[in-house]
């Protein structure tokens, strides 16, 4: 998980459609020179966060997915020469899913209230549990 698969110069296909958060996407890339300073950004949609900021083209680069990153589809990682508008890699499209399934977290919850529920005797009824039996009357 995480390779990437070359296409043309600079622009990498992402293997995986989607990754999981606090997973690691390991990126790889072969434009631009060692010399070079790159700003590594993570883009969704239109809206652009910088990852690393001037920092020398090693030309890979491992982001760690924070455990509580948002998730959705439509992300994209790209490399830009810093200080230029030079593109020297971009991935294609993927998604950033949950760690565990939210139908996964949802269910044992339910299941607990639905237990608790019918323990506690709880049967929707209008009558109180406080009230006492009525007493039988002597003859």
């Amino acid at each position: 998980m995480g390779q990437t698969l070359p296409t043309q110069e600079g622009i990498r296909v992402v293997k995986e459609k989607s990754y999981k958060r606090g997973s690691t996407l390991e990126l790889t890339w072969t434009a631009g020179s060692t010399t070079d300073r790159v700003t590594i950004e993570l883009l969704q949609d239109t809206v652009v966060n910088t990852m690393a900021k001037d920092t020398l083209n090693v030309k890979r680069y491992a982001w760690d997915i924070p455990p509580k990153m948002k998730t959705g589809d439509n992300y994209q990682i790209r490399v830009v020469r810093t200080g230029t508008t030079d593109i020297l890699f971009i991935t294609d499209r993927f998604a950033i899913k949950r760690k565990v399934p939210l139908l996964l977290i949802l269910v044992p919850a339910v299941a607990v209230v639905g237990t608790t529920v019918a323990i506690a005797g709880g049967s929707g009824g209008s009558s109180s549990s406080n009230d006492l039996p009525m007493p039988v009357k002597p003859n």
